[in-house]
This record gives C-alpha cells, sequence and structure tokens, in this order.
C-alpha cells in the first residue's frame, strides 16, 4: 500500500506540476537546456518544502531503487519548476508549494483513515475535509492570480496594438519602403 501511494503521490505531483505551469510550459524541449539537479539536492527541496514527498521518497530509497529514483527525477523537475516559476512569480511560487504540501497532506491523511479505526478514523476524517477545503482554497488562489496574468496580458496587448495604431503610417511607409526595395533588389 505505501508503494502504491508513494508512486501515486509522486505522479499527482508530476501531473500538478504541469497543470500550474502552462504559462512556463513543462516539455521536453523546455527541460533539454537545463542542469537537472542532483539526487542530494532534490532531497533537501523537499525536506524544506514538501516533507511529505520527502518521507515518501525516503521510504522508496529503503524499499526499492527504482521507484526511488524515479520519485527523483519527478521531484527534481518539480524543482525546476518552482525554481522558474519563483524567478517570474512569487506569488505563485508560494501558492505552488502551498498546494503540493496540502496534496501531500491530504495524501497521507487518506492512507491513515484507511488504516484508522473508530474514534480516530472520524478525526482523521475531519482534518482531511478541512485539507480538501485548503486544496480548494489555494486553487481558487490560483486561479485568481492566473486570471490576473491574463489581464495584464490583454492590457499589454491592447497597448500594444494602441501604439502600432498611433504609428500606423511610419508602419505602412516602412512595409511599403521594404517591398520596393525587394522588387528592385530582384
Amino acid at each position: 500500500m505505501i508503494k502504491k501511494s508513494i508512486a501515486t503521490a509522486l505522479t499527482l505531483l508530476a501531473f500538478a506540476t504541469t497543470c500550474l505551469s502552462d504559462d512556463h510550459k513543462n516539455d521536453k524541449e523546455d527541460w533539454k537546456d537545463k542542469e537537472f539537479p542532483g539526487f542530494t539536492e532534490v532531497e533537501e527541496f523537499l525536506e524544506e518544502h514538501l516533507p511529505v514527498y520527502a518521507e515518501w521518497l525516503n521510504e522508496a530509497k529503503e524499499e526499492n531503487w527504482l521507484e526511488y529514483h524515479e520519485g527523483v527525477e519527478k521531484a527534481g523537475k518539480l524543482f525546476m519548476e518552482y525554481q522558474e516559476m519563483a524567478e517570474h512569480n512569487k506569488g505563485k511560487a508560494t501558492l505552488f508549494l502551498q498546494l503540493h504540501k496540502v496534496e501531500g497532506r491530504i495524501d497521507r491523511l487518506t492512507h491513515e483513515w484507511h488504516e484508522a479505526e473508530g474514534a480516530e478514523k472520524d478525526e482523521t476524517k475531519n482534518e482531511l475535509r478541512e485539507s480538501i477545503g485548503e486544496l480548494f482554497d489555494i486553487e481558487q488562489d490560483l486561479n485568481a492570480a492566473k486570471i490576473d496574468m491574463l489581464r495584464q496580458e490583454i492590457e499589454d496587448h491592447e497597448a500594444e496594438i494602441a501604439e502600432e495604431k498611433e504609428k500606423r503610417e511610419d508602419i505602412v511607409n516602412a512595409e511599403l519602403k521594404d517591398r520596393l526595395r525587394e522588387k528592385k533588389d530582384e
């Protein structure tokens, strides 16, 4: 059960990273030019920012080297994504980490709920409900941040269009000159 939880958690971590990072695409092309972090660097990042995942990774390290290696690779991509996001938008990067912390807590509580009995099961269910609500709130904050970013992009495009309209004659004359020169050069 733990092995399946580790694999599931790290797969969800990678999936959530991809979903959150639409403005910094997670394609293979984007990763090929970047130096991939080492095992130690990834483990330190998880210990500091996502201790639940660090715990799962340590369990995988003891139980299954291949699973550990795959987990480090997925966590390494998360680490790189976080670093890039932090360079561009610290607020979004903070929400990104909060989201992953809560998802890790939800995964742990879900596992604990399945193992618990009686009053402990009810208490775990209540904690799980609170964590799911917190996850919902963080996702709403991320969506609001995305909307703000899109609004800013729209404003930037509108300003660019307005500037081009003001320079219409200059742009038309420059294009005309280039086209006439091309015909002459042929």
